[in-house]
């Protein structure tokens, strides 16, 4: 039987992928690999005990990988953090990989194509962190004299953050889309966490070779005035692109907020606006024809105004959607941005 492994199964993403998994597949054992279980995977492994095992391991300890990856056919990492996280830990499950003769490869990346878009030099922390491992693991396949395929999956970003209210993207009271940026013109790239484990798991027992640099998926390509008028016709309600920021102005915001942010913090104010800018620019997005999304038939892709409809009527029954004001329905980033002046002013001020 197949095995195939997923690292930091107790995730959003990993749960989704096992899930994806047991569904598409029927002979096929789904190795979960953990540093310790949650109640979430417990009930996955309850409902298919045959089907997923629960592997605890050491990050640290090279045996405890081995264990955990031998007779594995293909893995994929969703492992969140920084350097100590998807540098040190990947490199050590990489290397295990290769020790236990595993297929496939596939690096906790999910975002927008950082590989192909030309970004300006740190346009976005993450995104370079991801990079740095790419770096890193070209050399540790080479050093190994084996071969992997090494197979990072760009989605561009989760459709299932655009309609909730921490990235501030949609306001339903306002009806406004926030872009970032001169204009809402720029085709942006949108993939829900299901379809992107959907493919994930396609990949993973996919018996074929895939020689490939990475694979680029888009659940919804999309203008900011797209999704606008998609959305308008799907609730009913006249909603509108509205700038957020100029571009320039975010750069100034990053800069900042860095000095603000915690040491360590996965995702700090300062790095969602990195994103923001990243996708504004629209380096990265690819032709309808040229993306991977075709290669596999049975996915059915969720479009953003899809998400962003069920968000707003699950808003509208509990009361939460108030009558429209004529307030520009972009206070947060009026307020950020005059916080952040304050906090440059003082910052500057104490270099002297």
């Amino acid at each position: 039987m197949l095995i195939v492994a997923v690292v930091g199964a107790t995730g959003e993403l990993g749960q989704l992928i096992i899930e994806s998994l047991l569904v598409q597949a029927k002979d096929v054992t789904v190795r979960a690999i953990v540093r310790k279980s949650n109640s979430a995977l417990d009930a996955l492994k309850a409902k298919s005990p045959k089907s997923v095992e629960i592997v605890l391991v050491d990050y640290a300890s090279a045996a405890s990988l081995d264990a955990a990856l031998k007779g594995v056919y293909a893995v994929a990492s969703t492992l969140q953090g920084l350097e100590e996280v998807l540098h040190t830990v990947q490199s050590r499950l990489l290397e295990a990989a290769l020790r236990q003769n595993v297929k496939r490869f596939i690096p906790s990346d999910y975002s927008y194509d950082f590989l192909t878009g030309n970004f300006p030099k740190n346009c976005n922390r993450n995104s370079e962190i991801r990079k740095g491992f790419h770096k890193k693991a070209g050399s540790i396949i080479a050093a190994s004299g084996k071969k992997i395929e090494f197979l990072p999956v760009m989605n561009g970003m989760f459709t299932d953050l655009f309609p909730v209210e921490e990235f501030q993207i949609v306001n339903y009271s306002e009806r406004t889309i926030a872009y970032f940026g001169p204009h809402a013109n720029v085709k942006q790239e949108f993939t829900t966490y299901r379809n992107t484990a959907e493919f994930v798991a396609y990949v993973l027992v996919d018996p074929k070779p895939i020689a490939k640099s990475h694979l680029h998926i888009s659940g919804h390509t999309a203008t900011i005035n797209e999704i606008a008028a998609l959305v308008s016709k799907a609730t009913g309600e006249t909603f509108v692109a509205k700038q957020a920021l100029s571009l320039g102005f975010t750069q100034f915001l990053i800069f900042v907020l860095k000095h603000f942010a915690k040491k360590g913090e996965v995702m700090p104010q300062y790095q969602k606006l990195q994103y923001g800018y990243c996708m504004a620019l629209g380096l990265s997005t690819w032709k309808t024809e040229d993306l991977h999304n075709n290669m596999y038939p049975g996915i059915k892709w969720t479009r953003v105004d899809e998400a962003v409809k069920l968000e707003y009527e699950k808003k509208k029954k509990a009361g939460l959607i108030k009558k429209r004001s004529t307030s520009s329905g972009i206070g947060w980033f009026v307020a950020v941005g005059a916080v952040a002046a304050v906090g440059a002013g003082v910052y500057l001020y104490g270099k002297k």
